[in-house]
């Protein structure tokens, strides 16, 4: 049902196709327009790959600033 409603993004049939992305790939993938579409392709992979599987690790802390490597040398 995905491919029918996905128009001019190669990148996203590749990411159906489970091709290796590249550069360029992601950029156009960043560019699209239709979020509701790449989400759609991304839970389609998910569903694909792990399921309904569903994990966390509570030990994890994730930067998600710059400022360290910014700043701290």
């Amino acid at each position: 049902m995905l491919e029918k409603l996905i128009n001019k993004c190669t990148a996203l049939d590749r990411v159906l196709a489970g091709e290796e992305l590249s550069y360029d790939d992601g950029i156009e993938l960043m560019n699209y327009n239709n979020l509701y579409l790449l989400g759609a392709a991304a839970d389609h992979i998910r569903q694909k790959n792990v399921g309904q599987s569903v994990s966390f690790v509570s030990s994890y802390y994730m930067n998600y600033t710059n400022v360290c490597a910014a700043s701290c040398q």
